[in-house]
C-alpha cells in the first residue's frame, strides 16, 4: 500500500508543478488538466479550496491552542487538508447544484485520501506480544 502511496502522491507531484509552472507563464489550469479559456477557475471549486485551507488552519490552531503539538508528517498534513477540503467541497458542491460530473473529482480525492490514510498507518509487527 505504500508503495501506491507514493506512486498516487508522485503524480500529484507532477501534477502541481506543472500547475504553478502554468500559472506563471499565464495560462490557467484546474484540476485534472483543464484550460480555462477565460481564466477563471469554477466558483466552487476555488471555494472548495479556500474552505480547505481555512479549515486545516483552524485545526493546527486549535490544536496549538490546546497545546497539542506534536510532530506532524507531510502525509498527515495532507490528509487533515484533503479531508477537510472534501467535507468543505461536498457541502458547496451541493449548496451550489453543480453538475454530477463534477462529483467524480471529489471522488478521487476521497480515493487519495483513503490510500494517504491507510498508508501512513503503523503496521503491526508483534501479533503474539
Amino acid at each position: 500500500m505504500r508503495l501506491i502511496s507514493n506512486i498516487v502522491v508522485l503524480l500529484l507531484v507532477v501534477w502541481t508543478i506543472s500547475m504553478a509552472i502554468t500559472a506563471t507563464i499565464g495560462l490557467t489550469v484546474y484540476f485534472p488538466f483543464v484550460i480555462s479559456e477565460t481564466g477563471e477557475i469554477p466558483k466552487h471549486r476555488e471555494e472548495s479550496t479556500r474552505a480547505g485551507i481555512m479549515l486545516t488552519f483552524a485545526y493546527y490552531g486549535v490544536m496549538h491552542l490546546f497545546r497539542r503539538n506534536t510532530q506532524v508528517y507531510p502525509i498527515n498534513f495532507l490528509i487533515t487538508f484533503l479531508f477537510n477540503t472534501i467535507v468543505a467541497g461536498l457541502y458547496i458542491f451541493y449548496r451550489n447544484e453543480v453538475p454530477i460530473e463534477e462529483y467524480a473529482v471529489a471522488a478521487f480525492w476521497i480515493l487519495c485520501l483513503g490510500i494517504f490514510y491507510i498508508a501512513s498507518r503503523p503496521m503491526m509487527k508483534d501479533y503474539f506480544t
